[in-house]
């Protein structure tokens, strides 16, 4: 979520924000790129018990099975948005940024981002996937591909992969020229796809309509188009692409309004304190390189 910074004043307070992520002290992750993917990096360290947070499956069974599926239950993500929400502006704490709150800030920044990619919103039902969970969102829908050199194990993860067009930005840390690329892509999607263009669905502001908004796309077009196909075509993944951009840009777009909307009551003397420790921070840890660097010379 680069796209984050549209506005002068969006900028301002993007950057006291942030400043509640990097609260926690920690080599990686305190950078707002970091931040949006931390969510994902745990589950190497073997922290699967947040799976469900990123997603909220809903069945497309255009074939009519009998199911036996539960899409309404709870600790899904659009419940965990609601519970992020209020545990980062409850009034007990709200005085207070801590490493639970850096946490929970990061888990919302990711999940933003998934419910705007249609497989986190749906899970198919046919012929082939009539289990309980049918293909889970797309993740045992295997797929052939032969548009470039990369595999894409799965239908979920070529779309977790910007439909095969993105670059692989899964190495950490980024290096500087990952950076210089997020920033120019940023820029372009920011330019091909100006707040007006998008103007009838930014009017949509609660997280189960976007979830809604994207459970369509699945329906009609990441599913609908392949129409039990396990080949991915020029055609198809052009189109895919397509949407991949516009998902991005909305994505982003809310993010900004939602955390803003999301602040605005938060003690501004708070944010800027832990912005000034930060910069500290950072400071202390540069001059720690600094002096091990030069013990390394002599």
């Amino acid at each position: 979520f680069f796209f984050f910074n549209d506005t002068a004043t969006t900028e301002i307070y993007t950057e006291q924000i942030v400043g509640s992520v990097r609260c926690v002290q920690e080599t990686d992750y305190k950078d707002f790129q970091y931040a949006s993917v931390w969510a994902d990096d745990i589950k190497d360290q073997g922290f699967k018990m947040f799976d469900q947070w990123h997603y909220m499956d809903r069945p497309v069974n255009e074939q009519g099975f009998l199911l036996n599926f539960d899409h309404s239950r709870h600790n899904n993500a659009e419940w965990i948005i609601q519970q992020i929400s209020g545990a980062l502006t409850n009034q007990v704490a709200i005085n207070s940024l801590t490493i639970e709150k850096s946490q929970m800030l990061r888990f919302l920044i990711h999940i933003f981002g998934d419910i705007h990619q249609p497989l986190h919103t749906s899970t198919l039902f046919n012929e082939e996937f009539h289990t309980e969970d049918g293909d889970q969102g797309g993740t045992q829908y295997k797929i052939e591909y032969n548009l470039t050199s990369r595999n894409y194990s799965s239908l979920h993860y070529f779309w977790d992969s910007g439909a095969g067009v993105l670059p692989d930005l899964h190495q950490r840390p980024l290096t500087s020229d990952n950076f210089t690329w997020v920033s120019n892509y940023s820029s372009y999607l920011l330019n091909k796809f100006p707040r007006e263009k998008l103007k009838d669905q930014l009017s949509k502001k609660q997280p189960m309509d976007w979830i809604l908004e994207s459970y369509s796309i699945a329906r009609t077009f990441v599913y609908g188009q392949l129409n039990g196909s396990h080949v991915i075509t020029e055609d198809y993944r052009d189109k895919a692409y397509a949407i991949v951009e516009q998902r991005l840009v909305l994505g982003g777009y809310r993010l900004c309004d939602y955390l803003l909307n999301l602040f605005k009551d938060f003690p501004i003397e708070v944010l800027q304190k832990f912005a000034y420790q930060n910069q500290q921070q950072d400071t202390k840890e540069q001059n720690s390189k600094y002096q091990a660097r030069n013990l390394r010379w002599k």
